[in-house]
């Protein structure tokens, strides 16, 4: 089996509503990742990274995502998801092409943004992958979602 070669693609989701009034509560990455999993593009989004909400301004209502996918070298996913809409809780959010560093840091170890690996604060590092507490090199092996289950009828393999 050949595996192609992959880099990263910046994405941005924009016109995200940033309140949601009937919830009482803002957008949260987790939120995002919930919507893009319901989404007709889900399986061209590999996120390499958690979504980075940012609110547009202090009086706006609105914010945009930034999302880091994983994509071969010839942008093929970037290029099947860009200028394609996403229902986000009533709203209608549009994927758009993104500038690599949109100036706020990335934790590599609790993959929070707004802070550098160095001054994070978290307790224990975070697999990218399912936010566990392990590693992503351990994350098919303590990972319930990849695990797999060799007691179910039939028994499921472990992912990976």
């Amino acid at each position: 089996m050949a595996i192609l070669p992959t880099s990263t693609s910046y994405l941005k989701l924009v016109d995200i509503p940033y309140l949601f009034p009937h919830m009482g509560q803002t957008i949260t990455p987790e939120k995002v990742m919930d919507y893009i999993r319901r989404s007709p593009v889900a399986s061209s989004v590999i996120l390499m990274a958690p979504p980075c909400v940012v609110h547009n301004s202090a009086a706006s209502d609105m914010a945009t995502v930034y999302l880091n996918i994983a994509n071969t070298v010839s942008r093929v996913r970037a290029k099947e998801v860009i200028n394609r809409p996403i229902q986000m809780g009533g709203a209608v959010a549009y994927i758009c092409a993104a500038k690599a560093n949109p100036g706020v840091a990335l934790c590599q170890r609790c993959w929070k943004w707004g802070h550098p690996s160095s001054a994070c604060r978290g307790l224990q590092a975070k697999c990218p992958l399912c936010m566990g507490p392990h590693s992503r090199e351990h994350h098919h092996t303590l990972a319930g979602c990849c695990k797999g289950n060799t007691k179910a009828t039939p028994p499921t393999p472990p992912h990976g």
